[in-house]
């Protein structure tokens, strides 16, 4: 039985469960960051392909590539900007096909060493495609899921500390409930 004014001592976090959020925690921090550092080149290409640089270039890579149900031309290409070299390929600008066929014939429509027009971000030109007109969605889709691993941050590290909280309560209750008894049982032996 509990001695009278017996001081609380909170109790300790589940080192699983503790163990548990640091992962969550962690993975969701890290795949959140290597999303928005990929969205931000993306959105880069987007919003700045109109503002672009030009440069004359050479495809060194027409081919196709599968991606879950979809085929996108797969197309890499060279070109030269102050004296240094650089390599892109066409992954801010390709469109995805459900039907293999297509992709392939876009990306027919190049030729491996084909001049090419090649325009590149003058700040950054390792940022780079071959059309001024870049679609929104693989930027916004980036934002979209860094975001969601943000958020899934946020929210376990409030619902933990919420869990904690409600524990602590709990487990004061019970200390409360126990002095309560002591109390009872002492005056009654007293008594």
């Amino acid at each position: 039985m509990m001695e009278e004014d017996e001081e609380f001592v909170a109790p300790r976090p589940n080192p699983v469960m503790a163990l548990a959020m640091a992962v969550i925690l962690t993975a969701s921090v890290g795949l959140g960051g290597a999303f928005a550092m990929s969205a931000s080149d993306y959105v880069q290409v987007w919003l700045g392909a109109p503002d672009f640089a030009q440069a004359k270039g050479k495809i060194t890579k027409a081919s196709t590539i599968k991606e879950a149900n979809n085929t996108r031309p797969d197309v890499a290409f060279e070109y030269e900007v102050g004296g240094e070299t650089y390599d892109a390929d066409n992954r801010w600008s390709a469109t995805s096909y459900k039907d293999a066929e297509l992709a392939r014939r876009a990306s027919q429509k190049l030729k491996v060493g084909e001049e090419v027009m090649v325009f590149y971000a003058p700040k950054d030109p390792r940022l780079a495609t071959l059309t001024r007109q870049v679609p929104p969605t693989p930027a916004l889709t980036r934002v979209g899921y860094a975001l969601a691993f943000f958020v899934v941050s946020l929210v376990s590290v409030f619902g933990w500390k919420k869990s904690r909280s409600r524990t602590r309560a709990a487990a004061y209750t019970r200390h409360i409930k126990e002095q309560g008894k002591a109390r009872r049982a002492k005056a009654w032996n007293e008594g």
